[in-house]
């Protein structure tokens, strides 16, 4: 032992600190391999989608990779795909909504993270969060429009 316990415990930790970065490259390694020439997002093909699964459940995912790992594994990318304007079909199909829900609507667009740039009046955010409370309301005739709905489908329109 060390005469010195913090030379030894900072040995420890540049000993750990040391494997944790081997362990993370043979993560990267094994990840570069596996996703070379796989077919990702909505044109996955399942039969390749195990081996992605093993790795996930070994190694974890890198960060770089998470966001399509994460839209191809959990189906989200082919969904995304098959609802391709579903909301404008809504819009076409239904028309306005009834002026009092617009009303209310227009309130809470306001009001939605009235900070971030991508909401702001007119901004291409805001007329999208519109359009999708919009559908919403048609989508969900029973529920109609309830008030909070706007920071749930704003937050997702972020991503």
């Amino acid at each position: 032992p060390s005469p010195l316990p913090h030379v030894a415990a900072a040995e420890s930790a540049h000993h750990r600190g040391g494997a944790l970065l081997q362990q993370q490259q043979a993560c990267e390694q094994q990840w570069a391999s596996a996703l070379r020439g796989v077919q990702m997002l909505a044109h996955a093909v399942e039969s390749e989608m195990v081996p992605l699964r093993r790795l996930c459940r070994k190694f974890g995912v890198p960060p770089h990779a998470r966001a399509i790992v994460w839209l191809t594994l959990s189906g989200v990318a082919v969904k995304v795909e098959e609802n391709e304007g579903f909301c404008a079909a809504l819009l076409r199909r239904y028309g306005a909504v009834a002026p009092d829900v617009a009303e209310e609507i227009e309130k809470d667009l306001e009001r939605t993270f009235p900070e971030h740039p991508l909401f702001a009046p007119g901004a291409p955010g805001f007329l999208r969060l519109r359009r999708v409370l919009h559908a919403l309301v048609h989508r969900n005739p029973l529920t109609g429009y309830c008030q909070g709905l706007n920071f749930i489908a704003a937050f997702l329109l972020l991503f």
